[in-house]
């Protein structure tokens, strides 16, 4: 049994390599090919490789989730949940991304806007202790516009 089990697992690099020689993957080709490896779809080892094949092909193609389980139901009645839990992975994984680049840009447009500020007001009190204008646009980095726009000039 565990030779078998070897014997099965190891036919996933070359499932993975057919899949990359589509030219292109349709309903029609993915059930061909899920057909050929149906066997993956219930052992530990071949669902994690599915999933990871999964996400090869929802990255390279338009298929969609539910386009995918109906054919995973043909190929392996029960098994269709692969299909969608792959695509949630890949929602969460795509919210948090966007979460923390959104975090991310947020801090920097923070950081920006507070660097600013502070011009602003270093500008407005060298203005007050009656430095000259061209001396704190220089020691500032700010612009005559922006002086203007904020009441210094």
């Amino acid at each position: 049994p565990e030779r078998i089990e070897n014997i099965k697992i190891s036919i996933m690099p070359k499932a993975f390599l057919k899949v990359l020689t589509f030219e292109e993957i349709d309903l029609a080709t993915l059930a061909e090919y899920f057909k050929d490896i149906s066997e993956l779809f219930f052992m530990d080892e071949g669902t994690k490789f599915l999933y990871s094949l999964l996400v090869y092909i929802y990255g390279t193609t338009e298929l969609q989730p539910e386009d995918v389980g109906k054919v995973v139901k043909q190929i392996a009645k029960g098994k269709e949940d692969i299909a969608m839990t792959t695509a949630e992975r890949l929602v969460q994984q795509g919210l948090e991304q966007g979460l923390q680049q959104g975090l991310e840009q947020g801090l920097e447009q923070g950081l920006q806007q507070g660097e600013y500020k502070k011009a602003i007001e270093t500008a407005r009190r060298m203005k007050d202790l009656g430095a000259e204008i061209d001396f704190i646009l220089k020691a500032t980095g700010l612009t005559e516009k922006d002086l203007k726009e904020n009441g210094i000039l």
